[in-house]
């Protein structure tokens, strides 16, 4: 007897134990959250739910995203449905690619930023398509024409897809967006992969059918270069971009260490994230008055790179763009110029002078730092512009520069 009580003791401590885990670790959905003051984060998950409901409140607080990677619900093989919630408005990229039986995606009614089409993941009024659920068994889909991005990671293990139409009104494709399509049937030229439209089969460059040559030719009538089209090319030397294409996808050029040059047409109006990274033998770039911005760490690292032409057409340079950018010596920002990132030329430490136009709002944390021969800042404003200007105290941190020169007179840096 008194064997058989101290079991039940056992078993109801236990009870407890776990009652309270179950209360502080998930919901009744299985969900962890982290708390921030007057929103939510979903930060875990553990459910083995077909149909994943994102809950909309978590201790009277809107739930407003996801706040892990994708590993969340990886080989979640289990799930075939998830409905989005009304407050939800990130959801990172790629993030339910892994569940390969997921065939249908809801929205709540009052949900502002994303929406559901025909069972797929779209956001900002239906422009950017999320995801296509990979568990579909439809051999083919023909992306709306409302639809101008294609995000990272879009189609990516969507395996029973053997064709994909993609209207002209697409401007931009991320990174990796139609990988592990196994069964996908694409248009080859020039030893490189495109998908398109009845009118132009060539519209979008999506990848190379090997890295193993040192060049390519891009057809005539590309307009879009894909995110990663051309990552680890390494064999690669040179590239001419025809004339009509409007965007350099994110990764696109990434790691091709023996690219010397890149002609970039004056239809390009997007440079995007890491866009020439560690390109280590690009010596010069001109980027065109078309171009109106210019992706974080787009010229990462390229070492080589000794001068760089920015047109006047682009507003924003995104953090790290240049950054340690080793032999830059020269470099012209042009007229309409509103943005410069965080550390977008640091440790540039042959950079010798910079001129900054008058129309630039913003300078981010460390954009200038340790380059050690910038003697010379300029400012086409005048003082009072400069001192309106938003910027970092540590802007230009280590630099033999010790003011900056504007219009009508110099300001201490």
């Amino acid at each position: 007897m008194k064997f058989r009580n101290l079991i039940l003791r056992l078993l109801l401590a236990l009870s407890f134990v776990f009652s309270a885990f179950a209360f502080t670790g998930c919901n009744e959905n299985c969900y962890d959250f982290k708390e921030f003051d007057d929103y939510v984060m979903i930060s875990g998950y553990t459910g083995k739910q077909t149909r994943m409901n994102l809950p909309t409140e978590y201790n009277n607080k809107p739930v407003t995203g996801i706040a892990i990677g994708r590993k969340f619900l990886k080989s979640a093989s289990w799930v075939k449905s998830v409905h989005i919630s009304k407050h939800m408005d990130w959801i990172n990229p790629g993030m339910f690619n892994q569940c390969k039986n997921l065939t249908k995606f809801t929205v709540d009614e009052n949900n502002s930023t994303y929406s559901a089409v025909a069972g797929n993941l779209y956001r900002d009024d239906g422009k950017t398509l999320v995801c296509y659920a990979p568990g579909k068994a439809a051999a083919s889909f023909t992306i709306p024409d409302s639809v101008t991005t294609i995000d990272v990671s879009a189609f990516y293990r969507s395996s029973k897809l053997k064709s994909i139409t993609i209207p002209d009104s697409v401007t931009s494709i991320g990174n990796s967006a139609f990988s592990s399509c196994d069964k996908l049937e694409f248009n080859e030229y020039g030893n490189l992969k495109y998908l398109g439209n009845e009118d132009n089969p060539y519209y979008a460059l999506i990848g190379v059918t090997s890295r193993n040559y040192s060049s390519y030719t891009i057809h005539e009538d590309t307009k879009v270069i894909a995110g990663g089209a051309f990552e680890d090319c390494y064999r690669l030397a040179s590239i001419e971009i025809p004339e009509g294409v409007i965007s350099i996808g994110e990764r696109g050029f990434d790691g091709c260490n023996s690219l010397t040059s890149v002609v970039i047409p004056d239809s390009v109006t997007s440079i995007g994230n890491s866009a020439f990274y560690e390109c280590s033998s690009l010596t010069s770039v001109v980027i065109p008055d078309s171009v109106t911005s210019i992706g974080g760490d787009a010229f990462y690292k390229c070492n080589s790179l000794t001068s760089v032409d920015i047109g006047d057409g682009v507003a924003s340079i995104g953090h790290r763009a240049f950054y340690q950018c080793g032999n830059l010596t020269s470099v012209a920002l042009g007229n309409s110029l509103t943005s410069i990132g965080r550390a977008v030329f640091y440790k540039c430490s042959k950079l010798k002078s910079v001129v900054i136009p008058s129309g630039t709002t913003s300078i981010g944390y460390g954009a200038f730092s340790y380059c050690w021969d910038l003697a010379s800042i300029t400012f086409k404003g005048n003082v009072e512009q400069w001192k309106r200007l938003t910027k970092d105290v540590v802007m230009a941190y280590d630099v033999p520069a010790s003011e900056v020169v504007c219009s009508d007179g110099s300001v201490a840096l």
